[in-house]
């Protein structure tokens, strides 16, 4: 199936889902900040996915758990749409 961009069902989705992260963005502000400082200590380079890198901020950055579980998707989309984080089209690798 392919989805047409102007498709006015998706446009609402996606505007949908930008003011949900934006709300648990504002809700979680501080905490943002300091995962967005705290996430620039991963070492580059290294292959994690989103859950590797909640577990490594929590445990190896002592990163206290959000308000709300969403903010952290919201944390992986800010430093997607940053840059910082690129899809590498690897598997994940489970230990």
């Amino acid at each position: 199936m392919r989805v047409c961009v102007h498709d006015p069902l998706m446009n609402d989705a996606r505007q949908a889902r930008d003011e949900g992260i934006a709300r648990v963005k504002r809700a979680n502000a501080k905490w943002m900040a300091d995962a967005l400082q705290a996430i620039t200590m991963v070492d580059c380079g290294v292959h994690m996915t989103g859950e590797e890198i909640r577990l490594h901020l929590t445990d190896q950055c002592f990163l206290p758990a959000p308000s709300h579980h969403n903010a952290w998707g919201a944390l992986i989309r800010t430093v997607t749409v940053r840059g910082w984080l690129i899809d590498t089209h690897a598997p994940a690798v489970r230990q």
